[in-house]
């Protein structure tokens, strides 16, 4: 389609008018009463706002919607959203010491470490039971804490998608299985809330073909919403 927003602008989204400027349209501002959830585009303001002419010839089909666009999820998801979430639910589970004791209050790397291996040779072992081929390295300290962010695990695309699949799995766990010496944390409902919505968004999107249903789009737009909310 060419449409004029990109996730590399300013104006990241052809959907609606989400913005990386400093305003109340940013992208991170996620309210329902307000911001860019109150600018979804209708077809044909898709067409008069994000296309340029010579058109796709697709939006000439009978019934074309533009709710019919299935999202590329790699830049904004897997390498953006997905990385903040993925690191900020590990470094819960870390300071919940699911993975081994660990001195929350050091930034030394060392006194990560030991329970960093663990939570990587148990991600190993979920992997391989379900047969699921990765080439996430061993998790480090630095790939999993940012000064300028906290907690935000960096890793490839695929394998972001993958890690999330296992954290909510170990969510899951926890609450019908706690570990002995698990420290508890009220973060981890909402966690897993989130992790459930973000892997059903993924399994919704890989499923369906090109062109999305209206039941595949409002599927879809209902697991995204319910990720942001949470």
């Amino acid at each position: 389609f060419k449409h004029k927003a990109y996730w590399v602008r300013n104006d990241i989204c052809f959907r609606c008018e989400a913005t990386a400027r400093p305003t109340t349209l940013n992208y991170t501002m996620n309210d329902c009463h307000g911001g860019w959830e109150t600018t979804m585009r209708s077809t044909a303001e898709f067409i008069r706002d994000q296309l340029s002419e010579p058109y796709c010839p697709l939006i000439d089909l009978l019934f074309f919607s533009v709710s019919m666009c299935k999202h590329c999820t790699l830049h904004i998801l897997n390498l953006g959203l997905l990385a903040v979430a993925n690191g900020s639910v590990l470094g819960m589970l870390l300071q919940m010491q699911i993975f081994g004791a660990v001195d929350v209050s050091s930034s030394d790397p060392a006194a990560w470490k030991t329970a960093l291996n663990n939570a990587f040779d148990d991600f190993t072992r979920w992997r391989k039971r379900h047969r699921v081929s990765c080439s996430q390295k061993r998790f480090k300290f630095r790939m999993l804490v940012r000064d300028e962010y906290g907690f935000c695990l960096n890793a490839k695309g695929y394998n972001a998608r993958v890690i999330a699949e296992w954290l909510l799995f170990e969510l899951c766990h926890i609450q019908s299985n706690p570990p002995p010496g698990m420290v508890p944390d009220d973060r981890a409902d909402l966690c897993e809330i989130a992790m459930r919505a973000v892997c059903r968004y993924f399994g919704l999107t890989e499923r369906a073909f090109r062109f999305l249903s209206p039941a595949e789009s409002a599927a879809i737009e209902t697991a995204g919403r319910t990720f942001l909310d949470a």
